[in-house]
């Protein structure tokens, strides 16, 4: 093996260039033939000259033309155009499918949120209607409810009017059905001597057998006075302001 008397690069004996810096090996050895036969050297001691020797003359291709010619096309070693091309070919098909696979995914993502979009919506319509409806029953349940209050408030009051009547039928002789409170009333007017239609009566029982008798003046409304009969003595008596006693106005003896 001999060395490259320009870069030192291991170089084979049949090179007519330097692979590695593109010295022209060929026109060296020529040149340097007759000089090594002289001094008795072979031609192997010729090719093994080192780097530091710097060989002038005619042939002889500075580093600059070297790149020069490498760049027009002189040899420099193998080329390899079709991993350049593979290398090439593969980087796109990576970008494409890169770029597909974020429309892919993008796409996706578009119809996801439409879908989304579309449940939240009819969810929202499902609710507002349950609302309504919600809404639409309560109101028909206010109503009814406010409707029986009202009808039972009606009939309680109809009752206690009626109530109200039969009670003031009962104690009152202003068409009273009561006979014997009647009877009592016309009884008290009798013995204090004084018109029964000029007022008006009111009997009631604040006893077992006996009835008390409040007349009032139909006018003013005052009371004019006060009368109560005993039942079982059949006695009747009057109450006198002065002293604040029941006097007897009527006894059977």
């Amino acid at each position: 093996m001999a060395f490259c008397p320009n870069c030192g690069a291991q170089v084979s004996a049949d090179e007519i260039f330097c692979h590695q810096c593109g010295f022209n090996l060929a026109q060296y050895r020529a040149q340097h033939q007759g000089t090594d036969a002289e001094n008795g050297s072979g031609n192997a001691n010729a090719s093994s000259v080192g780097p530091t020797q710097q060989p002038t003359g005619q042939g002889v291709m500075p580093p600059n033309t070297r790149r020069r010619r490498n760049n027009g096309g002189a040899p420099n070693g193998p080329r390899r155009p079709w991993l350049i091309v593979s290398l090439v070919l593969a980087a796109a098909v990576v970008v494409v499918i890169a770029v597909l696979f974020f429309q892919n995914q993008s796409q996706q993502s578009q119809e996801a949120a439409a879908s989304s979009a579309s449940v939240s919506a009819a969810n929202a319509s499902s609710a507002s209607f349950a609302s309504a409806s919600a809404s639409t029953s309560q109101a028909a349940a206010s109503s009814s409810l406010a409707a029986s209050q009202e009808a039972a408030s009606e009939s309680l009051a109809n009752a206690s009017e009626s109530a109200a009547a039969e009670s003031h039928e009962s104690t009152t002789m202003t068409g009273g059905s009561d006979l014997s409170n009647r009877q009592v009333a016309e009884m008290a007017a009798n013995l204090d001597d004084f018109d029964l239609d000029d007022y008006r009566v009111e009997v009631t029982s604040p006893a077992t057998n006996m009835k008390e008798v409040d007349v009032y003046d139909k006018d003013d409304g005052k009371l004019h006075n006060k009368y109560r009969y005993d039942e079982i003595h059949d006695q009747m008596s009057k109450y006198d302001d002065d002293s604040g006693k029941w006097e007897l106005i009527q006894d059977d003896d």
